[in-house]
């Protein structure tokens, strides 16, 4: 007996004034079955006695049909009905798709020609576009996929987490922030480097402090010279820096759940030396953070609750490596020029690989001969508050794909984001993201309590929020633009669209009629600025018909359009 044998129901549309022939109700639309896809048991599958699933996937297919009548107004034809389905070995693919680009200063740089990697192995390349696509084996619902730049080197190697729907499509957009300038020093003076000094006139919120004499060479001897650092702090004071960060601020705790991390921003550098050779640190690396730049709360022995985080390739997570101490006298003069601040906290870090570990038995080998590859110094680093569980809320929204709200959004291409903001700290604490909707819902962890901002995106284009949201009265919301939805996450009980951890299940299994913000396909992107090539008999070159996109003249698209003119001559 299959796990799967009767056909889920599946409403299909008939042409205006066509209807299944005896039916007397005339009805537009017919049920015509589906198997869903769904893995499933049959009794030709038997234990081996092991742990291992030795046989493969098998899914909900296809297995019988009838053939029905519909009858027209002027013409009549047939179409089939699924009457029974059946276990077998899954035939289905699951595809990545999406687009991977950097920014600057509202111009979007593609990732020309880069190397996509799918739990350590290179699986695609990227066109001049920075298009990809790319399939996932059955089994896998959470990709770890790497981005890296190494023709043009443009852009910063940055992971990402994907979450993919089996035997469909699931398509993000990857944003990857730009290469930073190298920063030379001496090797055997050190160097100290300010954090967070943006182009928007930021201050500086800490420092990265490397000894002098503690820079080794791959095989592990001293190296003396010039060196360079290249250093990206992502800001939690911008929501496009956010938008770049390295994977989610997600955590594991002890009992294996995955868990979100408040930020106080990411760092990721590294070193080289002249000839562009990887260069490691042998001694502790001191990062600070400046007391004025967020309001960072003391636990009861009067230290931040502050911790460094290495981050784990292998997983996509974030692994605590220890916790900040306060700096109770600045170690150099340098450290008080840049960090200006009364009280800052440090730790002392030798950056270190995070161990392999096993995620899906036939990637663990393929992991371990990639992560070495970052080296001690390739790596990023996250600082989060502690207690990483508390105050976990999580928020329904919906997506459609017509203006009246009645058609759910159906196809995985979307992303959800939402971002989470702390008046107290002045900054984007934490952000989730969701690229699977289910019959064009999803539940999304947030933290409670915290000023929320929801968009939703596909590719470039956002989709339109609706102007009256279906929510509960004490729950006041702000729509930007039309584009973004703010609410301050508070959960009034009931149904949604704020929902407690404990409440989980019913935020995932919201009904229609439950509370949820509410978005629809309307897509309200700023076109680029489009630059025409100008100069004398500019209609005479071909060339000239091809617009210049902001992202550089490399990537060229141009449509056209045939047009036919009559001209009526009149002769007197």
């Amino acid at each position: 007996m299959d796990s799967c044998d009767t056909p889920l129901p599946h409403l299909t549309h008939l042409p205006d004034g066509c209807f299944v022939t005896g039916d007397i109700t005339k009805n537009n639309s017919v049920d015509v079955g589906t198997c869903g896809e769904a893995q499933c048991v049959n009794n030709r599958l038997h234990d081996n006695g092991s742990c291992a699933e030795y046989w493969p996937y098998h899914c909900c297919q296809p297995d019988q049909h009838e053939i029905i009548d519909i009858e027209c107004e002027g013409f009549s034809y047939q179409m089939a009905r699924l009457t029974s389905c059946v276990c077998g070995e899954c035939r289905y693919v699951t595809t990545v798709s999406g687009r991977a680009y950097g920014r600057d200063n509202g111009i979007e740089i593609p990732l020309q020609v880069g190397e996509v990697r799918m739990h350590g192995e290179v699986v695609t390349h990227t066109n001049m576009g920075g298009f990809f696509r790319f399939e996932v084996p059955l089994g896998i619902t959470r990709v770890v996929v790497m981005f890296s730049d190494p023709v043009f080197q443009r852009l910063f190697e940055t992971t990402k987490i994907v979450q993919v729907k089996e035997g469909g499509e699931t398509y993000f957009t990857a944003i990857l922030p730009l290469m930073p300038d190298p920063v030379p020093f001496d090797s055997t003076n050190g160097t100290e480097i300010s954090i967070g000094e943006g182009p928007h006139g930021l201050p500086a919120v800490g420092s990265l402090q490397i000894s002098k004499d503690s820079l080794t060479d791959t095989n592990g001897n001293p190296f003396v010279g010039n060196a360079a650092i290249k250093l990206r702090y992502t800001d939690p004071r911008s929501m496009d820096s956010i938008d770049e960060a390295n994977g989610l601020f997600e955590t594991q705790s002890d009992n294996g759940e995955i868990v979100p991390l408040s930020t106080y921003g990411v760092l990721q550098f590294e070193i080289k030396d002249e000839s562009g050779n990887d260069l490691h640190s042998n001694k502790p690396i001191r990062i600070t953070l400046s007391s004025d730049a967020f309001d960072v709360p003391l636990d009861a022995n009067g230290n931040p609750e502050v911790h460094y985080w290495d981050y784990d390739h292998n997983k996509g997570i974030w692994v605590d490596r220890g916790q900040m101490q306060i700096l109770n006298e600045v170690s150099s003069p340098g450290s008080r020029r840049l960090l200006q601040s009364s009280r800052s906290y440090f730790i002392d870090q030798v950056p270190s690989d995070i161990p392999v570990t096993e995620i899906n038995e036939e990637y663990t080998e393929r992991v371990r001969q990639r992560h070495p590859i970052y080296g001690n110094l390739d790596y990023w680093v996250n600082v989060v508050k502690t207690r990483p569980k508390e105050g976990v809320c999580f928020v329904s929204v919906s997506v459609y794909s017509d203006i009246y709200y009645n058609e759910e959004y159906a196809v995985n291409d979307v992303t959800i984001n939402v971002y989470v903001y702390n008046n107290t700290k002045r900054a984007f604490v934490s952000k989730s993201s969701r690229s699977v909707i289910q019959n064009g819902h999803a539940c999304i962890e947030m933290f409670c309590d915290a000023n929320i901002t929801i968009s939703v995106q596909r590719g470039r284009e956002l989709f339109i929020s609706k102007r009256e949201q279906k929510v509960p009265d004490l729950l006041q919301y702000t729509s930007i633009n039309g584009e973004y939805v703010n609410f301050h996450a508070l959960d009034f009980g009931g149904d949604g669209p704020v929902y407690q951890r404990a409440n989980v299940r019913r935020c995932e299994n919201a009904k229609a009629q439950d509370a949820s913000f509410m978005f629809q396909f309307g897509p309200r992107f700023r076109p680029p600025i489009i630059r025409f090539i100008e100069g004398k008999h500019t209609t005479n070159k071909r060339l000239s018909w091809y617009p210049q996109l902001p992202w550089g003249p490399k990537t060229i698209r141009a449509c056209f359009i045939k047009l036919r003119v009559k001209v009526k001559c009149i002769i007197s």
